[in-house]
């Protein structure tokens, strides 16, 4: 008996026209499928030789490599993970995907929208919420509601110190956004007074500003702690080279220390 099985194509009876090039067979110990001179072997019919053809449902490849390229697949079938920093990365990530949907750095222009779909216990769900930035403000709304928006104002988080040190025995610090402020202690051993008041005696004392430092001020703060008993301080003239304040006492002079603040800008 012969142990080749012929195929036969359509319904008429077998002729040497109409049978296919398909055979099932039986060799080196096993079945084999035989589909236009490729051979499928079926052995015991738990291993399989041969290459299934992708047509067939295979990857037409011996080999993973092979089989990859045959199937279209590119580096990402086999990686285990991803670097975000690969310059294989390409296109846009969405702002529904955790992005920004866009490939540039945002501007001012630019509104980052969050959408909460759920809430939890206790809150209310599906709010959106807008974030955008103008200038040194970042403008926070809820559901497109002007009445809700907020304003922050981030001058002081993208601020600076540019440039800081000691002038003239005053300590100063000057900021990007052009604010600059110097402080200073002073200390006398025994400074006299220049009048009294309602039983109070007081001191006018004048003192010079870091040269340069500032081109307006903006505030200034005294204090003293003069004497023995009560004492306070307070400012009488300001101006961007020169600070003149006042001291008072319970106690006609004496040793003190005297304490000086000043804000302003310097550009």
């Amino acid at each position: 008996m012969s142990n080749v099985i012929k195929i036969k194509h359509g319904t008429s009876a077998p002729t040497t026209n109409n049978l296919e090039n398909y055979e099932l067979g039986y060799a080196n110990k096993g079945l084999y499928i035989k589909d236009n001179n490729q051979i499928i072997h079926l052995n015991s019919g738990t291993n399989l030789s041969g290459i299934v053809p992708i047509s067939h449902g295979g990857t037409g490849a011996d080999n993973a490599a092979n089989a990859r390229t045959n199937l279209g697949l590119g580096s990402l079938a086999t990686a285990n993970s991803i670097s975000l920093s690969s310059n294989n990365i390409t296109g846009t990530l969405p702002i529904s995907k955790g992005g920004t949907g866009k490939t540039t750095q945002l501007t001012y222009a630019d509104v980052l929208e969050v959408v909460r779909s759920s809430g939890v216990t206790g809150e209310d769900g599906g709010h959106q919420m807008a974030m955008s930035w103008a200038r040194d403000h970042v403008i926070v709304g809820i559901d497109n509601n002007a009445a809700v928006k907020h304003m922050l104002d981030t001058s002081m988080v993208i601020d600076y110190i540019v440039e800081q040190g000691v002038s003239e025995g005053w300590t100063y610090i000057k900021w990007n956004s052009g604010r600059a402020e110097c402080y200073r202690k002073t200390t006398s051993a025994n400074l006299g007074t220049t009048g009294q008041i309602n039983g109070f005696y007081y001191r006018f004392y004048s003192i010079n500003l870091p040269t340069g430092l500032f081109i307006e001020v903006t505030d200034a703060q005294v204090s003293a702690d003069w004497g023995t008993g009560v004492s306070w301080g307070s400012v009488k003239e300001l101006t961007t080279t020169t600070l003149e304040a006042q001291y008072f006492s319970n106690q006609n002079g004496g040793a003190g220390t005297f304490f000086h603040n000043v804000k302003g800008r310097w550009k």
